[in-house]
């Protein structure tokens, strides 16, 4: 779940910020990066820590919490390119 608030409070953020961004492309960007943040966290549990340890299935699980944050964020997207707008 946390992947899922991360991604879609950044997507956001983001979206609402940008002039000329559209919301699908900061949809993608976002997703892209905490998916590589997550797996950089994962390297550095390995190879930094001794009391922690890497794991491919925390990868996956912070995949499948960004999958959710798409597709959450694609069925409002209606919504919040209205209220975009308005402003």
């Amino acid at each position: 779940m946390g992947y899922t608030f991360l991604v879609i409070l950044w997507a956001i953020s983001v979206y609402f910020k940008s002039k000329k961004n559209k919301l699908i492309t900061v949809v993608l960007k976002t997703a892209f990066l905490a998916l590589i943040y997550g797996i950089i966290i994962e390297v550095f549990q390995e190879q930094l820590t001794i009391t922690r340890e890497g794991d491919i299935k925390d990868v996956f699980a912070n995949l499948f919490g960004i999958i959710t944050a798409v597709i959450l964020l694609l069925l409002i997207r209606p919504k919040l390119i209205k209220l975009k707008n308005r402003n």
